[in-house]
């Protein structure tokens, strides 16, 4: 299966047209992997969703023989996104086999492939994986270079025996996130990979390496001259990690075992927790900081009880006029509307007038696929297992100007056929949650947009919420998003937006509104105490610790349960998170992701724990 990056859809510029696989000297060999690579490139930076799947079709067909175009979709969305990739650097290609490095065409954003191949003709696609990764030391900047070396605290740690030298060269090499160093490293110490002549292995350390941006030692224990374990932290997370090394002690103490597994967070290493004195001191530090540094514009709000402990705004609104952020700077939140949109949807449940089991054919008769209507239910979309696919890709693009209500949207795509049965499986589908919208008006003879002002914001105090037509007058207090463009600097996404938010997402809101949203769900104005334990129960897993409910998330961590929703698009992004124990932070912000959810994250981790 492919692993796509999970990107909603920017919008398509001319550079998408280009089709070469080739940037400078730089091309795929002349062996059967490397002409699959270049015209699975070439399909992929056309943007034709009918080239790809021709491609699939005839190479590699994971999405079209299980009818799942939810995959195609997401490649699709990835194209658009990305604006195609232009080829940097390729890595012992073999005749099945190449790894390519690649740079997005709209940003700084570099991706890593590696493409398997059966060996006998067509030489089908045996193996694909995309994922992003940190620019390349032979791309990064002296700076960057420099921020990727081994620290000195780390080095301090490991202390200097033998066996700490050699795990200091390895995380060295490791951390530096250069693949001929790597090489070198283990031809001389641990030839684990290239005796046996099977480069996969360090390639899968050289992924490990850019996909965690290197690791810091936190701690060393039983350290002797010829072993040591040492507890890492990535650099690209919170995520930590354990690594055992023991070498031969005769020199040049070569490596007899290497062993590194992720591990939670070890009890010593947590954060110290903050009191509710000493967080708006602490957080406002690091917002200074991460503004300072151009990671983040926006506003936080952290409250208890529903009383804010701290409330305030960085960075600009907008940059061109110097109009700085405030707490009623209305920032547009993408799909955290979905929480709000799942509200209405179980007040017409909780009313009696919709029930989770029934389906579409029953609410929309005229829907214009009754196949699929007849098998999907309430339910379904609400908890993302319905089927019905995506909305972002070549067909938004092509009509994004066009796509003004929610019917709109039903023209373009209601005669598209399921992804997979409903109920099968969890699959995030902003479609699924735009018929939500589209069943509420069926069932109300109202708009959504009115459904939603009246029995949401209205009862919950929200005076500056709504889902303005971007084509219209501006609107007071809004800001502009700003995201990555292709020479790394901030530029607006204007020419990324939907004309109007949908049931699925968009619209503007505040902290202080979002705030108000929460104390109102969690003293039951807006649903009762069944409705809202139904909503925020977790059904389908997202990760780790997350599970996905009726519209809302719901994480445990540390004994803490949280629920919430997160939005994030090309120059947007925000985060709302209630937990059980009292507490709640709302993060809007007009920077790319995650600029929302490193604050929120940042948050959790320093709440007192139980």
């Amino acid at each position: 299966m492919v692993v796509l990056v999970a990107l909603l859809a920017g919008c398509r510029d001319k550079s998408s047209e280009k089709t070469s696989a080739t940037v400078g000297n730089v091309a795929p060999s002349e062996t059967p992997a490397g002409a699959q690579f270049t015209a699975w490139l070439t399909a992929f930076n056309a943007g034709d969703r009918g080239k790809l799947v021709a491609y699939h079709e005839k190479f590699f067909p994971y999405a079209v023989a299980s009818d799942d175009v939810h995959d195609i979709d997401r490649e699709l969305g990835l194209s658009q996104g990305t604006g195609g990739f232009e080829v940097k650097r390729l890595v012992a290609p073999a005749p099945t086999s190449v790894i390519a490095t690649l740079k997005e065409r709209k940003s700084m954003q570099f991706a890593l492939v590696t493409l398997d191949v059966e060996a006998a003709a067509p030489h089908r696609i045996a193996k694909f994986d995309i994922h992003p990764v940190p620019t390349p030391p032979e791309f990064q900047s002296p700076e960057q270079r420099k921020a990727r070396e081994l620290d000195p605290q780390s080095r301090a740690l490991l202390g200097d025996t033998p066996a700490a030298k050699q795990f200091a060269m390895w995380l060295s090499a490791f951390d530096l996130g250069d693949r001929d160093g790597l090489v070198a490293y283990h031809e001389k110490f641990f030839p684990y990979d290239v005796a046996s002549n099977d480069v996969h292995d360090v390639d899968r350390e050289y992924g490990l390496s850019q996909g965690t941006g290197g690791f810091d030692v936190k701690k060393v224990e039983r350290p002797s001259p010829t072993s040591i374990v040492a507890t890492m932290k990535e650099r690209n997370s919170e995520q930590f990690a354990q690594a055992t090394m023991d070498v031969a002690a005769a020199e040049p103490n070569r490596v007899v075992k290497f062993d590194i597994h992720p591990v939670p967070i070890p009890e010593s290493l947590k954060p110290k927790p903050w009191t509710d004195e000493e967080l708006p001191v602490a957080l406002r530090a690091e917002l200074v900081k991460q503004t300072a540094d151009d990671k983040f514009s926006g506003a936080v709000i952290v409250a208890k009880n529903g009383k804010p402990l701290f409330a305030e705004a960085f960075g600009l609104a907008d940059r061109a006029n110097k109009t700085p952020n405030t707490l009623d700077t209305r920032f547009r939140i993408g799909s955290m509307n979905k929480m709000f949109t799942a509200v209405a949807t179980l007040q017409l449940v909780q009313a009696k007038k919709l029930a989770l089991t029934d389906t579409l054919a029953k609410v929309l008769p005229a829907y214009p696929n009754q196949k699929l209507a007849a098998k999907v239910t309430i339910e379904h979309l609400l908890s993302h297992t319905g089927g019905t696919g995506d909305i972002f890709g070549p067909e938004f693009d092509k009509h994004r100007l066009e796509l003004r209500t929610l019917d709109d949207y039903v023209k373009l795509y209601g005669a598209r056929d399921l992804a997979f049965e409903p109920g099968a499986k969890f699959a995030y589908s902003n479609y699924g949650f735009l018929l939500l919208g589209v069943v509420s008006e069926a069932v109300t003879k109202q708009s959504y947009f009115d459904v939603v002002a009246k029995n949401v914001f209205a009862p919950a105090g929200m005076t500056a919420t709504s889902s303005p037509f971007e084509d219209k007058a501006t609107e007071p207090n809004r800001s502009i998003g700003y995201m990555k463009g292709p020479n790394g600097d901030w530029v607006p996404n204007t020419d990324t937006l939907p004309i109007r938010a949908t049931s699925a997402g968009g619209g503007d809101s505040t902290v202080k509104d979002l705030l108000a949203f929460a104390n109102a769900l969690t003293s039951y104005h807006l649903v009762d105490a069944a409705t809202l334990k139904l909503m925020t129960t977790g059904r389908s897993q997202m990760g780790p610790n997350a599970k996905y409910g009726f519209g809302f998330m719901e994480s445990i961590q540390d004994g803490r349960r949280c629920f919430g929703h997160g939005g994030g698009a090309p120059g947007q992004n925000g985060q709302l998170t209630i937990c059980d124990d009292g507490y709640t932070i709302v993060v809007l912000v007009n920077l790319d992701p995650p600029a929302a959810q490193r604050i929120e994250r940042l948050v959790l981790e320093h709440l007192p724990r139980k």
